[in-house]
Order: C-alpha cells, then sequence, then structure tokens
C-alpha cells in the first residue's frame, strides 16, 4: 500500500513540473516548491520514486519582497524544507516594468530579464527581492529648417506623466506649422506650445518657423493723394517704399499720423519711409484746403464784421462791413496799412482773389453834438429862443459842441425885475428837473435845444437890497458855486448845515467862485451879505 502511494505521488509531481514548464515566464506558477526524488525499478520491474526525505525535517526560510510597482509570488517568508527547490516570479503593475531580481542581494541578470527565479536544493535561508521602474516613452522632438528651437529637445517620459514642448523663434520668424505624431496642430501654432498629457506611449513633434511679414496701410482724406497707397506687406526688419504725398490744386498737407501721431518733418517734405520694420503701420494723410488769413479789427465805438482771424480759400472773396456805434462815426478804413476813403463813404470793403495774408483796420470816433442855448447864437446854432429876463449859464466845464454820451450843465439867471417861481426848461422838449440850482442834460448823442419858459416880471420877495438878480447860488456834487456876473461887493458868505451850524464861511471874490465842502451830503443854506441885503439859498451836497 505504502509503495503504491509513493509511486502515485511521484507520478503526480512528474505531471505538475511538466506543466510549470510548459507556463509563460510572466504567467505566476501555481506551485512552486518541489521535494528531490530518487527513481529506480520494483521487484516487478517497473519505475519506482522514492522520495528523499530528511530524517530531521529542517525548513528554511526564504523572505521575499518586492518594490513599488509591481509584485513577487510567493512572497513574505516562505518556508522551504532542506534541500527542496522553490520559484519565485515577479510581475509588474500597469506602466512598470522590472528593474532588478536580487537574489541574497545580489542582482541576477538571468531573473531580472525573465521575471523568475528557482531556488534548488535548499541548504540555507535567503531572501529575494524585485525592484521596479516606471516604465519610459522618449518623445522625438525636431525642427525642420532651423530659424528657432525646441525645449526641450527629445526627451524621455515616465508613463502617465506630462511633457510641455515650447518653440522659440529666432528674432524676425514665427512659428509656422507644429505636428504631433505626423498630424497639424494649429492650437499649438498660436499658441507656442504644446503638452503631451498622460503619456503612455512614443510621440513626435515636429515645428517648423517662417519669416514675420507685416503690413503697413497707407490712406488718404480728401484732398490728395499719397503712393503707394492701400495695404503692403514687408519681411522683417526690411524698409518700407518710399510714400510720396501729393497734395490737389488749392490743398496743403495738414497732417502725417504715422501710427496715429503727427509728423512734422514727413508734412514739410511730403514724404515718409518706414525703417527697419518690426511691427505693424498705418500712415494717414490729412489735407486742408489752403487758407490766408485777414485780420481785422475795430476801435472804441464800432464793430466792423466779421472781425478777428478771417480764413479766406485761396483765391476767393471776403467782404467786410463797418457799422458805428451810437454816437461814433465811421472816420477811417486802413486797408494793408493804407487808407481807403471809398471803405468810409460806403462802409463796406471786399478783399477779392485773395492770394496772401491781409489786414484791415477800422477806425471810430465820438460824435460832437451841440447844445444850443437861448440868447446865445452862434455858427451851429443859428437859431435858438430869445428869451426876456432869463441867462444860461453853462457850469460845471460845460462846453459845447459836447462829445456822444457826454454831459452838459448850466443854470439859469434871472435879469433884476423876474422872477422863476413859473420857470420851465427843456432840452429838445424834455423837461428838465433843477438839483441844486444846476439843470443837466445826460448821455448826449444827438443836438440838444434848449428851451425856456415861465420867466416873468415880479419884484424880490424877502430880500432886502437889490442884489439877489444878479447873484446866483447852485451846487454840484460837493462843490458851492456863486456867480456873480455884475461884480456886486459881497461882504460874506456863509454855509449853514439844517441846525444853523456854520460849516464854511469866507470871501467871493469875482464873477465866479466855486467852494468845495468836506461835508456830510445834506441840504445846506448858502447865505451871501452884501453892502445892500442878504440871500440866502437851498443847496444839495452830495
Amino acid at each position: 500500500m505504502k509503495r503504491t502511494f509513493i509511486l502515485l505521488f511521484a507520478l503526480f509531481l512528474s505531471v505538475t513540473m511538466f506543466a510549470q514548464e510548459a507556463m509563460s515566464p510572466k504567467t505566476p506558477l501555481l506551485f512552486q516548491q518541489t521535494t528531490p526524488m530518487m527513481q529506480g525499478t520494483d521487484g516487478d520491474g517497473g519505475l519506482q520514486s522514492v522520495i528523499l526525505q530528511s530524517e530531521d525535517n529542517i525548513q528554511y526560510t526564504i523572505t521575499a519582497t518586492a518594490g513599488i510597482g509591481g509584485t513577487i509570488t510567493p512572497k513574505g517568508a516562505v518556508q522551504v524544507a532542506e534541500g527542496a527547490n522553490q520559484i519565485f516570479q515577479a510581475v509588474p503593475n500597469w506602466g512598470y516594468e522590472l528593474s532588478v531580481i536580487k537574489v541574497d542581494g545580489e542582482p541576477n541578470a538571468d531573473a531580472s530579464e525573465t521575471g523568475i527565479y528557482q531556488f534548488t536544493n535548499v541548504q540555507a535561508n535567503h531572501t529575494i527581492s524585485a525592484e521596479f521602474v516606471k516604465i519610459k516613452y522618449t518623445i522625438t522632438a525636431t525642427v525642420e529648417g532651423g530659424n528657432g528651437a525646441i525645449t526641450p529637445g527629445t526627451i524621455d517620459v515616465e508613463h502617465g506623466n506630462n511633457q510641455t514642448f515650447t518653440f522659440i523663434p529666432t528674432p524676425g520668424f514665427r512659428v509656422k506649422e507644429v505636428f504631433i505624431d505626423g498630424v497639424l496642430n494649429l492650437a499649438a501654432v498660436q499658441k507656442g506650445s504644446y503638452t503631451f498629457t498622460n503619456v503612455i506611449q512614443e510621440h513626435t513633434i515636429k515645428v517648423t518657423f517662417i519669416k514675420l511679414t507685416f503690413t503697413v496701410t497707407a490712406t488718404v482724406g480728401v484732398g490728395g493723394s499719397i503712393n503707394p497707397s492701400g495695404i503692403a506687406t514687408i519681411q522683417y526688419d526690411n524698409h518700407s517704399e518710399i510714400y510720396v504725398i501729393d497734395p490737389e490744386e488749392g490743398f496743403r498737407i495738414q497732417s502725417v499720423l504715422v501710427d496715429g501721431k503727427n509728423d512734422a518733418l514727413a508734412v514739410e517734405n511730403g514724404m515718409y519711409r518706414f525703417l527697419n520694420v518690426k511691427a505693424n503701420h498705418t500712415i494717414h494723410v490729412i489735407f486742408a484746403p489752403i487758407t490766408y488769413t485777414i485780420v481785422a479789427s475795430a476801435s472804441q465805438g464800432g464793430l466792423i464784421h466779421p472781425a478777428g482771424l478771417v480764413n479766406v480759400l485761396q483765391g476767393g472773396d471776403k467782404e467786410f462791413i463797418f457799422a458805428a456805434q451810437a454816437g461814433f462815426e465811421l472816420v477811417r478804413v486802413m486797408v494793408n496799412g493804407i487808407d481807403d476813403d471809398l471803405a468810409v463813404a460806403t462802409g463796406r470793403y471786399t478783399f477779392t482773389e485773395v492770394l496772401a495774408n491781409q489786414t484791415i483796420a477800422a477806425q471810430f470816433e465820438r460824435k460832437d453834438y451841440n447844445v444850443c442855448l437861448p440868447n446865445l447864437p452862434t455858427d451851429d446854432c443859428p437859431d435858438v429862443q430869445d428869451v426876456l429876463g432869463a441867462v444860461v449859464i453853462p457850469v460845471g466845464g460845460s462846453t459845447s459842441p459836447v462829445q456822444a454820451g457826454g454831459k452838459f450843465m448850466f443854470i439859469v439867471a434871472l435879469v433884476e425885475g423876474y422872477t422863476q417861481s413859473n420857470i420851465i426848461v427843456r432840452a429838445n422838449n424834455v423837461i428838465l428837473n433843477p438839483v441844486g440850482g444846476v439843470y443837466t442834460i445826460n448821455n448826449i448823442v444827438i443836438d440838444q435845444n434848449v428851451t425856456i419858459s415861465g420867466v416873468e416880471l415880479n419884484p424880490n420877495v424877502g430880500i432886502t437890497g437889490n442884489d439877489k438878480s444878479v447873484i446866483n447860488v447852485f451846487s454840484y456834487s460837493n462843490i458851492v458855486t456863486i456867480v456873480n456876473e455884475e461884480l456886486v461887493p459881497i461882504k460874506q458868505v456863509e454855509i449853514m448845515d439844517m441846525y444853523g451850524r456854520v460849516v464854511w464861511k469866507g470871501q467871493a471874490i469875482g464873477d465866479r467862485t466855486e467852494i468845495a465842502l468836506n461835508v456830510a451830503t445834506g441840504i445846506y443854506n448858502v447865505r451871501v451879505i452884501t453892502e445892500s441885503s442878504v440871500s440866502t439859498t437851498k443847496v444839495n451836497i452830495k
């Protein structure tokens, strides 16, 4: 019975070892430990296998370990009987490959190649370890035709990693095409780089470069041309053609906008050229009609229309009109410094076919207006009123004629025996009201004709003596004037406020005395004392 069991076991072991030898080296072994046998013949002449067993049943330990990226089978502390064999197999994970198998700390080339190692006739403890590394894939980077670089160049990339390539054109060039594994990639052309993601196989990347080109866009406004015009293409660092600017007749170059900024030299020369072009450019020309300036001015008292700096197109005409303000008149027109009497007479002047700058100036002066007084005929006032019993006397420096806008002041003195209780004084039929005995015609802009009515014969009332009719007292502003045309001897003049306090006292000598008062404004009494009379007149001091 024992003999039969041994024979059957030997047959099982032989079949198992045959199956293991037929397996792929990378396929985990299902049975790795074997026991040495001896074969012979039994008494009947049949094959007999005898298990060689250690009488002491000694066990040894083989410690099997695997690094990151794979496994070893069996693993851990594997017990092996003395004299037995033990097979180990190392299998890498996805994306990894076997780097080395070390047996008792020493690399084993055959095992590292096949991934399988067998310990035979184990007579001691052992170690076996498997190390793995990530699979690396080559990405081949090339530049076709030069004029730039790709960085990095050809490189090995570990399984599952990303790798970015950047394209660096030589100055004056740009990326033309990028081929990824032979396929054109426009996005990489635009971006200037490309990234391989999750690399699990080998790749190729190829880039080509082309010389940069730029455009110059030439345009013009109304009134001329530029040659060449439109859009021109220029290679990097080259010069453009010379742009020639030609204004039409009657126009001039106002501005040459190079990339939006005026170039004064191009305006002056009528041409421009872009040198060492390294960017897109624009040139735009603005033309303006040729004009000349007429400087038109007027003195005080009138207007010229139009006035100031007046622009006139080349060869054009321009009329100017003069208008005097109230109280003024046009007395002189000078065209380019020369008097033009016809312009004064007609009130206008026209420049014709203007081909140069011009000047025109109008001069105005105030008009003089006559003030015609009763009983005082002149060459300018031959027909004046004759008035009995009254004399008009100008005061305050008033004289005739009067400049426009001026004023004329006068008093009315009555001849002895006449009264002014009903007197009415008019200027051009407008009644004048005296202030402090003084009549004033203001803002004179036409001739004035003064008339007096209501002068009547009447003995003086409230006056002792016979001198009041020939001594007149009036005021203007803070000036008190005493007119004594008959030179009646005046002993004393007293000026008193409304409370009777004397504010001034003195003599009035000659036919006219003006007394300047430094007093508060108000009503004051002027008392004139002569040999035969005493008169008092109220005045308004301002």
